[in-house]
């Protein structure tokens, strides 16, 4: 279906749309191009705009767009309500919301990226409020509840806000049906239609390993599914004992698409015939690759001509048939590579990389691990990240969990584990504070576990806030007279956090800041070795730490921009020794941010982005700010969850109806200045939750 035409269902609670250009739009024949970042379709609805309804608005995407929650924004005659709505994974998606009893017209931004692109709207349906209850039930009944709760006793606003959470998340549980629900087939000749030459494009060459006559066995079938692949231009080498051949495999050794080899057999004889553009997979010999899955590599990697390395996503389908477990992954994130391993199978590499391997037999680039030593490798932009399901593991009947390939010997990660950490800087330590002398004096002694024969040269820098209790400058007395490393910085006057760290950073000697709030305590005497020596790299910017609540349970182990609608900590609540999606709370990994409750940076970096913004963000959302800003500039952000420190999270300052105020206004100044942040999170996927703080399919 083109998306010009106005797009209908069936029964009286339909309603037509008609999808036009708008600002920053042109249409190509059937698809669209997008002229700037954000490109907006005009929606047209033949009934006109269902004000103060709830509708499912379900559309579907080409396979071939670079994946990205579609942004909704319901103008009125006072301004606009912006929605995002969920990515469509596996081609197709639906929102479903209420739409502003005041929206006046309804205009789409369906990608991020110039470009060309294809969408299309399938169908507006009006929703009754019992059929949205019964659909949610079997997902989130507690919340359902709450907002029958809520409606009864007339806080109606609450009911819609719950319903609307309820909506935007759903448990990684109900993957095999949130994924049915949002499963398109793959059209080559409408949505689909390739946007470069398939007869010319690069050959897709598949390495599986089959070590044993039962696996052999599986070749055949493994044929037959790559021959449903629409792009032609692909073949499978298989590598197996050398006593394995013909007779096992039966008519499938006479494709012209199949070469046999040898473990022994020279590694070269995988790839001597591939041209350089040309790519190679490693997989299992059970591994299934959805149909759209070559087309959709070949046009990226027509598209970036200078990647080399692709990856994707994977899921897995388990014994009865159920797809489970999606490995829906950030975009490059190289400390968490190399640590974590996370990208895994689905990986595709150009053909020059495997002589650039320390391959001698073909045996040695069977599986994944064999190509896992190019991400070691290859540089940043030579590295892109295919938001799609490439790949279907079969799960093994005692399912295995996701164990991470360790890191290479030698390496910062071991030595990190084994407690060793090479040229250490000096660091400040930078304390705001104001009264609460109780919290303060836990703080500061618990930082006397660095004062041990050998440790780091610290200095720390209390930055007083017009502290008034008598305690607390007895306290400021007694630890100055303890410890010559420690100073106070007087700074009376309104509280602004951004203006008191960085007059604190104007002050330090050394090298490395370290932000840490005054309600944060140290367990070991290991945590500030361990982001020092991060933050000493001259590719990273903020490095944070993994905090606790003093129940056990996780406070901050990263910041995921967008959540709950700006900003938010992920999994916040966890057991403290979860380890998170993908593994990635056990091992340091990329995040587009940190809180400043224990923050190191360089102090080089901090100047070179002008410090915290003391002007517009005084007190809350500084600190993601901040690691935006240096990312900004080429400086990743990184949690290291080794570092732990247990935080109180504002028990020095409490909450006031002033102060949540003020946050309003400071959020809607970081919501503009970063609105395109709010939307992609290179380092949460798209087709993740906003709306749940713990980790949830969108």
């Amino acid at each position: 279906m083109i998306a010009s035409p106005a797009s209908r269902c069936a029964g009286p609670a339909s309603h037509a749309v008609q999808l036009e250009p708008g600002e920053n739009v042109r249409r190509d024949g059937a698809s669209f191009v997008a002229q700037a970042g954000t490109a907006w379709l005009q929606a047209r609805f033949a009934a006109g705009l269902p004000a103060g309804r709830w509708i499912s608005l379900a559309y579907r995407c080409s396979y071939h767009d670079r994946l990205a929650r579609p942004l909704l924004r319901f103008v009125t005659a006072g301004g606009h309500h912006d929605q995002l709505a969920p990515a469509p994974l596996f081609g197709r998606a639906a929102w479903i919301g209420r739409v502003p009893h005041d929206a006046q017209a309804l205009l789409i931004a369906p990608v991020d990226r110039e470009g060309r692109f294809g969408f299309e709207i399938e169908h507006c349906r009006l929703l009754s409020r019992r059929a949205l209850v019964s659909s949610l039930w079997p997902r989130h009944p507690g919340r359902v509840l709450e907002a029958i709760g809520a409606r009864l006793i007339g806080r109606r606003q609450e009911a819609d806000r719950l319903l609307a959470r309820a909506l935007a998340s759903t448990p990684l549980a109900h993957y095999d049906t949130w994924r049915r629900e949002r499963w398109r087939d793959f059209d080559p000749d409408g949505l689909d239609a390739p946007r470069s030459d398939w007869s010319s494009g690069p050959h897709v060459r598949i390495i599986a390993g089959a070590a044993t006559s039962q696996a052999l066995q599986r070749v055949p079938a493994l044929l037959e599914q790559l021959a449903r692949q629409p792009y032609p231009r692909w073949s499978l080498a298989v590598v197996a004992p050398e006593a394995a051949g013909a007779t096992t495999l039966g008519a499938a050794s006479g494709s012209e698409r199949l070469r046999l080899l040898a473990a022994h057999d020279a590694a070269s004889a995988l790839h001597d015939d591939l041209s350089t553009d040309d790519l190679v997979a490693a997989i299992d010999i059970g591994d299934i690759l959805p149909p759209y899955a070559l087309a959709v590599l070949a046009e990226r990697a027509a598209a970036q001509p200078a990647a080399t390395v692709f990856y994707g996503d994977d899921e897995a389908i388990d014994m009865a048939g159920r797809h489970v477990d999606p490995r829906l992954k950030p975009d490059w994130s190289p400390t968490f590579e190399a640590a974590g391993g996370y990208v895994g199978r689905a990986l595709f590499v150009r053909s020059p990389w495997l002589a650039r391997l320390d391959a001698a037999c073909a045996g040695d680039l069977v599986g994944a691990a064999g190509l896992r030593a190019v991400l070691a490798q290859a540089q940043a932009a030579e590295v892109a990240h295919i938001r799609r399901v490439l790949l279907t593991r079969r799960e093994r009947a005692t399912p295995v969990a996701h164990r991470p390939e360790g890191p290479a010997h030698g390496s910062l990660f071991v030595r990190h584990a084994a407690g060793h950490f090479p040229d250490v800087p000096a660091a400040t330590i930078i304390i705001p504070s104001k009264d609460r002398a109780d919290l303060l004096a836990a703080c500061v002694r618990s930082l006397g576990l660095l004062a041990e024969p050998g440790s780091i040269e610290i200095e720390i820098v209390i930055v007083d806030n017009g502290s008034t209790e008598a305690k607390t400058r007895q306290l400021y007395a007694t630890l100055t007279a303890q410890d010559a490393r420690l100073r106070v910085l007087e700074r009376p006057g309104p509280f602004n956090f951004a203006l008191l760290c960085n007059e604190a950073a104007g002050t330090a000697r050394a090298p490395v800041l370290v932000f840490l709030n005054n309600d944060v305590e140290a367990r070991d005497g290991l945590w500030l070795e361990r982001l020092l020596s991060w933050a000493a790299r001259p590719d990273i910017g903020a490095v944070g730490a993994r905090l606790l609540y003093p129940s056990g349970r996780l406070q901050h182990g990263g910041v995921v921009i967008g959540l709950g609608g700006v900003s938010g900590h992920g999994d916040s609540g966890a057991p403290g020794d979860d380890p998170g999606y993908l593994g990635r709370r056990a091992v340091p990994h990329e995040v587009a941010a940190v809180t400043a409750a224990c923050l190191a940076v360089e102090k080089a970096k901090f100047d070179a982005v002008g410090g915290f913004d003391a002007e517009h963000l005084p007190v809350e959302l500084n600190d993601i700010d901040l690691c935006l800003r240096l990312a900004d500039r080429g400086w990743r952000t990184l949690l290291e969850p080794a570092a732990a420190l247990v935080h109180r999270e504002s028990a020095s300052r409490g909450r006031t109806a002033a102060q949540d105020q003020r946050y309003r206004a400071e959020r809607a100044f970081f919501a503009e200045r970063w609105h395109h942040r709010l939307r992609d999170d290179p380092c949460f996927h798209p087709s993740l939750s906003l709306a749940s703080i713990r980790t949830a399919l969108g």
